[in-house]
């Protein structure tokens, strides 16, 4: 099994939003470059089981960082990303979702890192089942 985080990142990579490793990042442990990366993240304290059913509640936690001076990149991949996840369904790996969505509105601005480039952020509550068929 594996977290929600690196199953979205699968996703994302199989979908063409990067590369797992160079532009995906599903981990705390960020390099410095590149620029323009997508960071997953399962953010502590939401978790929880659904009564009489193999189904769990989780979060994730999306931000897309852009290049410095280039927010309207960060927030166009972060605005796709956010789409694609909203229409996304079915996908069966070593866990299944069978209910995500956004729960913070549109790509929000975080603020610049330590290398002036723009954060964005978005945020997803998800229903998730262990594949047993």
């Amino acid at each position: 099994m594996s977290t929600p985080s690196a199953y979205i990142a699968s996703v994302l990579e199989s979908n063409s939003f990067g590369v797992i490793g160079t532009d995906i990042f599903a981990t705390t442990d960020l390099p410095y470059k590149p620029d323009a990366m997508v960071i997953i993240l399962d953010p502590p304290g939401f978790s929880r089981d659904v009564p009489n059913l193999r189904y769990t509640m989780c979060r994730i936690q999306i931000n897309v960082r852009g290049t410095e001076g280039g927010a309207q990149d960060a927030f166009d991949r972060a605005e796709k990303i956010n789409y694609f996840l909203q229409y996304w369904h079915g996908h069966v790996w070593n866990t299944r979702f069978v209910y995500i969505n956004n729960v913070s509105g549109s790509p929000a601005y975080i603020g610049l890192d330590e290398g002036m480039r723009p954060i964005f952020s978005l945020n997803f509550e998800a229903m998730k089942t262990y594949n047993t068929y």
